[in-house]
């Protein structure tokens, strides 16, 4: 397998409300995110690539409240960003 892309696996997974999601942080600082329960899906990040994701969640976030308020006003479009 090569190891030269940042990314190893793709996948589509769907988070709610009630998911279950736990992380432990090695001693080398290395996360692992739990997301789902056992059954689930694993993230392992580092401390930079975690910042990373929070930045775009948190764009994510912004961006589905304004189109959620759009939506309420009756003017609703579907917005793609890629990160």
């Amino acid at each position: 397998m090569s190891t030269s892309s940042n990314v190893k696996v793709s996948a589509w997974i769907k988070i709610g409300a009630r998911t279950k999601i736990d992380y432990f942080v090695s001693d080398n600082g290395q996360i692992e995110l739990s997301i789902g329960g056992r059954d689930g899906f694993d993230l392992v990040t580092t401390e930079e690539g975690l910042q990373n994701l929070l930045v775009h969640l948190e764009e994510a976030l912004r961006a589905a409240r304004s189109a959620i308020t759009r939506n309420d006003e009756g003017s609703a479009t579907n917005d793609v960003h890629c990160i």
